[in-house]
């Protein structure tokens, strides 16, 4: 469903023939591409895992060398709120490399750069991913258009992730990769049609964790994970709002998208909700489950034992900026995790520089 124009050159003297190309899409439609990143053409709900599997084909990387310069200017697509796809390939004997591959979001961007060494036996992928500013919003607009709700959401997010791992597909790349991966929201706020519109078991947990049965005004959120061998494990994970502090920890299985994560909330000042036991969050990255903790209580004397893991002493990924300038409130949560470690984060920016 994609058009093509362009022009291109095959030069069939070299060992491996070598194709260069420039070529544009005006209307760009992305279920045309699921092949490039290993997705199926049927359908993707009838597999219970999320991360697509289909193997890399060595034979067509050794066939030829290329240099290829590719622009999407409209991109359709029913999922995701991309537009205006520029990316450039470049394959030398069996190396392919895109440097990179950058969407538009709303006034945001995201950036892939990924490289693919089927040199080596088994074949080693290399990915490094940034977003820069995508507003939440963005991605609730299709649905806010068929509701009639303009503010579903608001807010920005970015970050960042650096990803190494082996194998035939995306699928077994992840479950071997090793890495950092971070996250950095600021001023967000999802509103109560948002959450109800995510699922029900979404709508009370959050009602839960948060405030009761209203949406809170968040303030950041900082989320940053070590992976180890297919395994994401949190090494802080905070989330700040007017009221409520949550501390997270846990990990996140890559080699079977299982969940086990624990949130826990910590009023600034004393509330009910003190007495409110840790989210559980389990199931799989398809399939959600979300669960109240029996045992573990918050009592108030707990509080300050709970308050003092939120800032715990690890080093945080370049990844949250301090967005508005000095008052703005990851600024500050971000200054008070450096306080307590003693050790400020390091170039910590929501917007990564090039």
């Amino acid at each position: 469903h994609s058009d093509l124009t362009g022009d291109l050159r095959w030069d069939v003297r070299p060992k491996r023939p070598l194709l260069t190309g420039s070529f544009t899409s005006q209307k760009l439609d992305l279920a045309d591409i699921k092949g490039f990143i290993g997705a199926r053409a049927d359908d993707e709900d009838q597999d219970a895992r999320i991360l697509p599997d289909v193997p890399l084909d060595i034979s067509r990387l050794a066939a030829m060398d290329a240099n290829v310069d590719f622009h999407g200017v409209r991109i359709i697509s029913t999922k995701l709120p991309l537009d205006n796809l520029h990316a450039r390939f470049l394959l030398e004997d069996r190396l392919l490399k895109v440097v990179p591959a950058r969407f538009r979001t709303g006034s945001g961007d995201i950036a892939l750069w990924l490289t693919i060494n089927a040199r080596k036996a088994p074949v080693q992928i290399v990915g490094k991913l940034e977003v820069r500013r995508v507003p939440i919003a963005t991605l609730f607009k299709n649905v806010a258009k068929a509701t009639g709700e303009p503010n579903l959401a608001s807010g920005s997010i970015g970050g960042t992730a650096d990803l190494t791992g082996t194998g035939m597909s995306l699928r077994d790349m992840l479950a071997t990769s090793q890495g950092n991966l971070g996250l950095g929201m600021e001023g967000g706020q999802l509103s109560q049609v948002a959450i109800e519109l995510i699922g029900l078991d979404v709508a009370e947990s959050v009602g839960y964790l948060l405030a009761g049965d209203q949406p809170v005004p968040i303030r950041c959120v900082i989320a940053d994970f070590k992976v180890s061998d297919g395994m994401m494990k949190v090494r802080s994970l905070v989330i700040d709002t007017a009221d409520t502090v949550v501390n997270g920890e846990g990990e996140i299985n890559l080699k079977d998208e299982s969940l086990a994560l624990e949130l826990k909330p910590a009023p600034k000042d004393f509330s009910p909700l003190s007495l409110r036991a840790p989210l559980t969050v389990g199931g799989t990255l398809k399939s959600p489950t979300f669960g109240v903790k029996p045992a573990g209580l918050l009592t108030r004397g707990a509080v300050a034992a709970v308050l003092a893991l939120v800032f715990p002493p690890a080093a945080i990924l370049a990844f949250v900026e301090p967005g508005s300038g000095k008052d703005s409130q990851c600024a500050a949560l971000l200054a008070s995790m450096a306080h307590s470690s003693g050790d400020p984060p390091k170039n910590a920016r929501l917007v990564p520089e090039n």
